[in-house]
């Protein structure tokens, strides 16, 4: 949806913001039913924070592009809804583990689904977006939880090669707070190239951002 909005903008094709209006308008009912699911392969019928990402992103797109019609209200239950993924606390951990020795705190993270049970940054992809809710609603609950997902995961990027065993500039894709896929305390040696171009995209957001406070963020 807001792909289609963006691309109406950028080249004048009236059909293709008729075609994310009408979109809107069908999952709106997913929305307040708080059942949204299908954006990610390999969960394709039980809902995921992916699921959410991608409804926060479409409904305040349409709000930007339509502000007289009901968009901000299902924009701010898909927020709500993707928030239930996002830790509020801290998940302690043994200090022999990597996540324990390096003081790791979950707070501000988000749980994949119930299928995939580690924290994964792919959250940072609606960090615009997130943003702009906040401004439009004045409600700073939007920028507080914002605020804690960037600040998760700007903790574990190396820092020079071998900094937990990875390359300099490398941000893993999964961070174990529980024994699902992987021991608990640990992550996947693995580092994508969206992982690290969503916390870039991020931080780019933010250099612009100046009530963007991250002092105190995944700490508490």
């Amino acid at each position: 949806i807001a792909a289609l909005l963006l691309g109406a903008e950028l080249f004048g094709e009236g059909a293709w913001r008729g075609a994310a209006l009408r979109a809107g308008r069908h999952y709106a009912s997913f929305v307040r039913a708080a059942w949204i699911a299908g954006a990610v392969e390999d969960v394709p019928a039980a809902p995921t924070s992916e699921d959410g990402y991608a409804a926060i992103m479409a409904y305040v797109a349409l709000h930007e592009a339509d502000p007289s019609g009901t968009w901000l209200n299902l924009a701010r239950r898909a927020a709500d809804w993707t928030m239930t993924f996002r830790y509020a606390w801290n998940v302690p951990f043994r200090q022999e583990t990597l996540l324990g020795s390096y003081d790791f705190r979950t707070r501000g993270g988000d749980q994949a689904s119930s299928c995939n049970q580690h924290l994964h940054a792919y959250g940072l992809i609606a960090l615009p977006e997130m943003l702009s809710l906040w401004r439009a609603t004045g409600d700073a609950y939007y920028l507080e939880r914002t605020q804690d997902n960037l600040a998760c995961f700007l903790q574990f990027v190396a820092r020079e090669d071998g900094d937990f065993n990875a390359r300099r500039g490398m941000v893993s894709e999964r961070y174990y707070q529980t024994d699902c896929f992987g021991p608990h305390g640990g992550l996947l040696t693995l580092s994508h190239a969206w992982s690290v171009g969503v916390l870039l995209h991020a931080c780019l957001t933010a250099m612009a951002e100046p009530d963007l406070d991250l002092s105190g963020s995944a700490s508490g």
